[in-house]
């Protein structure tokens, strides 16, 4: 079963939530055939897109911006269909570290504290779900940087490195994806501003899925099993930078 997924989802303004899945369906296309298209919809301390969608599905199925919405209790998903398109959406959670270094744990659906070290989170969570350590503008330098590099050295079986669609194409030496113990993944990660749920599922990862059915826990572990290609292209420069101007000015 091929599949398309983005890893790294954010909804920050729940009315666009279909013009998001709208969107993740345009991009995904573009990459061709796939067997179900998904969306890990990493909930942080503002953007509570997968509770939400908890909440609006208690009643057993919700409709919003021409998408109907059905939670799928044996797979742990939510399916999403629009006419003919579906959409499957999978739970994640986005922490901080103590050294304010972002990981994403793709299959989580509970809250977690914040400012944990990261050796503790690798340790506790590494195991259960696919940790992702995203890449972020500015927070790879110097000694953060230098930490990456020798967790992603020392561990490289209790978590993976991410890259996203923000970063700019010119900034292409990020010494830390140099490692070859440490697998790369993939993700969109909008940022809060008008206009960029459009690029939801156009960088990502494409692979076959480890055993017979589409659930959680198969798409859980495939991802840790390092069998994937990463699919999407950065952003220009000038976009880069007009983008950072607009999250300092909105105080993102």
């Amino acid at each position: 079963m091929k599949i398309l997924c983005d890893t790294h989802v954010h909804c920050y303004r729940f009315e666009e939530f279909g013009d998001l899945c709208d969107a993740a369906i345009v991009n995904f296309e573009k990459q061709g055939k796939s067997d179900a298209k998904v969306l890990f919809f990493t909930d942080g301390q503002t953007d509570k897109t997968w509770s939400r969608l908890q909440q609006e599905l208690a009643s057993g199925f919700y409709k919003t911006g021409g998408w109907t919405l059905t939670y799928l209790s044996e797979a742990t998903l939510i399916q999403a269909s629009k006419d003919q398109e579906l959409l499957y959406l999978a739970p994640a959670r986005q922490i901080n570290s103590v050294n304010k270094l972002e990981y994403l744990l793709l299959g989580c659906d509970q809250a977690l504290p914040e400012g944990m070290p990261d050796e503790d989170i690798l340790d506790q969570f590494g195991g259960q779900y696919a940790v992702i350590c995203p890449w972020s503008f500015g927070k790879w330098l110097g000694a953060r940087g230098k930490l990456i590099s020798d967790l992603a050295q020392r561990k490289p079986e209790r978590f993976s490195l991410g890259d996203n669609g923000g970063r700019p194409w010119l900034w292409a030496w990020v010494p830390q994806f140099r490692n070859e113990r440490s697998q790369v993944i993939n993700g969109s990660d909008p940022l809060p501003l008008l206009g960029e749920i459009k690029r939801v599922g156009s960088y990502g990862i494409q692979f076959d899925l480890q055993g017979s059915e589409l659930n959680l826990g198969n798409l859980v572990k495939t991802i840790k099993a390092s069998q994937h290609k990463n699919f999407g292209s950065q952003l220009g420069l000038l976009k880069f930078i007009s983008l950072q101007i607009a999250l300092r000015r909105a105080g993102a």
